[in-house]
């Protein structure tokens, strides 16, 4: 039974979904039903959505729906907008994330690049991102952790977490909300994995629910990769430690989130951490043995932070050194880093090899160890003085001063720490800060006061970060008080209503306001307001996307050369013909060669030739003339406008009583000389006539130019005329003028 009732289930929400893709693939005459549909599919699954398999599987494929059937003409009524935007923020939210990311890399702009970058607004200012990462992270009867993270849809939706800023830089070209800059995004994104992780911690305790944090350790592993590991392990080792002191729980959480982090991301978590953490006593607490456990970790831990790798700061030192030291369970790390201290100390062939910082960086170690060797003892004290002898009197012998005291000191502190009975060596050391340092790394550090080791400056971010989210909250609060208002006036029944049979509703006329939505607009014709409206926009959007509009020019011109007046739109043709000049203008030679080698082609009538000819003709007289722009130096500066200075008041004053004292024989004013111009059409003007002498004797059955359409040859000439004419002051006149006469006489003949 329970088998019939899923699939019927199942046939239940496939047919729905076809009858909402074939409605909103429809015209616009089925508005009423593709909203009643979707309003149906919203009521009926949203509510429930993460708990219903079939749902889950079907919803990706609404959303493509929706997405492709995003116009700017699609919302009538702002309630099918809010319908609209509810089906992506209220169902599956890694399923909405991961098509909008996609999508919006599809996307040029438009209207539906601004409707995405919307809701991946909304998406992250409300609690969606926290609900998308908390459902990473329970197992449930429809979601099973262990096939979702075999799968790779773990691996593409971390990638697109992490990548959206950029993503949206890229599309967007810099100009977008902050909330999508890379400053803002990441801590934001790391408060997000915060809280989830302090949800998982309130379910473990209280009822005792299996979580998986793998999800959460792949993401934060992929935030440290792309270089954003130091803000990340500065704010994880905050909570951290401030969750681990007394929560043991919290411990296994932030342990099993290393074990679980990909190896690729674990040493550049872990050194940031180690960086900032200031006592090993907190190591301990997050990484419990984990540092043993993970060979990885270990080989990064004992290995690679000593020897290959260089820091400034000795914290890191302390920090390695005295998390294994501290602990039993770990001591066998710290005599295999010891010894391999101890073997590079005694390597002659190493020291030409190595810069100073590094010697210093591993004589630094090796002092810090000698601390703990007076605690733990040494039960292998011959090979080690044997190791730090050899080591001391290589460095002694060395030329430079600074080599010999690091050798020294290192020697004296070594050999006490080795064996205290021994007889102390004496050396005069002439380096005092080397040997201040040397006392404080031998002091095994003692547990520091709270919040000790993280300035406010360094975690401004999340500060600003969760400012932003109590001014979010507010701002909703307010308009749910608003919109409780409105229903109050609205439901009261004491007012007397007004008579309105005889209004006329007024509908907002939408204009393009991308000059791909009008590209589009002109192509479909489904709304004859909308299409009226891209024909009066066209022209503007052309002129203000002077930057972009080549991407795009070649295919409106054919758009708008075969669009035919189906709406009969006032001034049509006009209008028609100012979008093609004003594309002809801004892109002369593609537009140009487009236009020039569909003038004798077939599939075209007398009236688009001519229109041909007369768009050549008319763009060629404007881009011959000077190009008549609004200077911006003529423009008025509001700064100089209030903020006169000093120096400018006086040089006025000065100018004045030259003036004054000035005598001049005439005064005749000096009419300034006109700023020289590019001629425009000098450049393009060989494209705009030489095509058009090619084809002009070709047979061709529906265009006669020696027959029957021997008027379309005289405005070719005439066209030819007025192209020649507006390139009279160019030197390409002359050969111009010699291939007009060739191309008359074999008219004539």
């Amino acid at each position: 039974m329970e088998g019939n009732a899923t699939r019927d289930a199942s046939a239940e929400i496939h047919n729905l979904c076809l009858e909402i893709k074939d409605a909103f693939n429809a015209r616009s005459e089925d508005a009423e039903l593709k909203w009643s549909l979707l309003k149906k599919y919203k009521l009926k699954y949203l509510p429930e959505s993460h708990n219903n398999q079939v749902f889950i599987s079907s919803y990706y494929s609404v959303l493509s729906v929706l997405l492709d059937a995003l116009k700017p003409i699609l919302f009538a009524e702002k309630w099918q907008e809010k319908l609209f935007d509810d089906i992506f923020l209220g169902g599956v939210h890694h399923e909405a994330f991961m098509i909008l990311a996609r999508r919006l890399n599809e996307t040029c702009e438009s209207y539906e690049q601004e409707k995405i970058l919307m809701l991946l607004q909304v998406f992250l200012k409300s609690s969606s991102i926290d609900s998308m990462l908390h459902f990473q992270c329970v197992n449930s009867e429809v979601w099973d952790l262990k096939c979702v993270a075999s799968s790779k849809m773990w691996d593409d939706l971390i990638t697109l977490m992490v990548s959206l800023p950029e993503r949206i830089a890229n599309k967007t070209k810099g100009q977008m909300n902050k909330i999508f800059g890379v400053n803002f995004y990441v801590p934001l994104l790391a408060s997000s994995v915060l809280k989830v992780l302090g949800q998982l911690h309130e379910k473990i305790i209280s009822c005792d629910q299996d979580c998986s944090l793998e999800f959460l350790a792949k993401l934060i592993g992929k935030l440290c990769v792309v270089g954003h590991a130091t803000i990340i392990a500065k704010k994880f080792s905050v909570e951290f430690i401030k969750c681990c002191e007394s929560d043991y729980v919290w411990r296994r959480m932030a342990q099993h989130l290393i074990r679980k982090m990909p190896t690729a991301s674990l040493e550049s978590f872990i050194t940031n951490m180690l960086l900032v953490i200031p006592w090993y006593g907190y190591v301990d607490w997050i990484l419990g043995d984990e540092g043993v456990k993970i060979e990885k970790l270990n080989f990064i831990m004992t290995v690679k932070l000593f020897l290959m790798r260089c820091f400034q700061s000795d914290l890191i030192l302390q920090n390695i050194i005295g998390y294994f030291a501290s602990s039993d369970s770990r001591i066998s790390s710290f005599w295999k880093i010891f010894d391999t201290l101890l073997s590079s100390w005694s390597d002659a062939s190493t020291l030409k090899y190595q810069s100073f910082q590094q010697q210093k960086y591993i004589a630094s170690a090796l002092i810090v160890c000698a601390g703990w060797l007076k605690l733990k003892g040494n039960t292998n004290r011959k090979v080690h003085l044997d190791k730090v002898l050899h080591g001391t009197h290589i460095r002694i012998a060395s030329s430079e001063a600074s080599v010999r005291n690091l050798g020294m000191i290192v020697g004296d502190k070594l050999i006490s720490a080795i064996d205290p009975e021994a007889p102390k060596l004496e050396f005069e050391h002439t380096d005092t800060k080397l040997v201040n340092c040397a006392e404080n790394l031998i002091e095994i550090p003692h547990k520091p006061g709270k919040d000790s080791f993280i300035s406010i400056e360094d975690l401004k971010c999340f500060e600003i970060v969760e400012q932003e989210k109590t001014s979010w909250s507010q701002c909703d609060d307010a308009k749910a008080q608003n919109a409780t208002i409105h229903t109050m006036v609205d439901s009261d029944e004491e007012l007397e209503p007004y008579d309105m049979s005889h209004d006329v509703p007024l509908e907002e006329t939408k204009r393009p306001l991308y000059i791909r939505d009008c590209m589009m607009g002109l192509l479909e014709q489904e709304n004859s307001d909308w299409t009226e409206q891209c024909l009066k926009h066209a022209e503007h959007l052309i002129k203000m996307n002077s930057d972009t509009v080549h991407e795009i020019a070649v295919e409106m011109t054919k758009i708008v050369l075969h669009m035919e007046d189906k709406y009969s739109i006032p001034d049509f043709i006009s209008l028609r013909h100012r979008i093609l000049c004003a594309l002809i203008v801004e892109c002369p030679i593609l537009v140009a060669e487009y236009l020039t080698s569909q003038f004798c082609e077939k599939d075209y009538n007398i009236r688009q030739r001519l229109d041909i000819l007369e768009v050549l003709a008319a763009s060629s007289q404007i881009l011959s003339r000077p190009d008549v722009k609004v200077s911006s130096t003529n423009l008025p500066n509001p700064k100089e406008k209030f903020e006169v200075t000093t120096e400018k008041q006086w040089k006025v004053i000065i100018d004045q009583r030259i003036e004054a004292k000035s005598r001049h024989i005439t005064k005749t004013p000096r009419k300034p000389l006109p700023e020289p111009q590019v001629n425009r059409f000098s450049a393009v003007a060989g494209y705009f006539f030489y095509p058009l002498l090619e084809k002009y004797d070709r047979q061709n059955n529906l265009l006669k130019l020696f027959g029957e359409d021997s008027y379309v040859l005289g405005r070719l000439i005439y066209t030819l005329g007025i192209i020649m004419h507006s390139a009279s002051n160019i030197p390409l006149c002359d050969k111009m003028g010699r291939a007009m006469l060739q191309f008359l006489k074999s008219v004539r003949n």
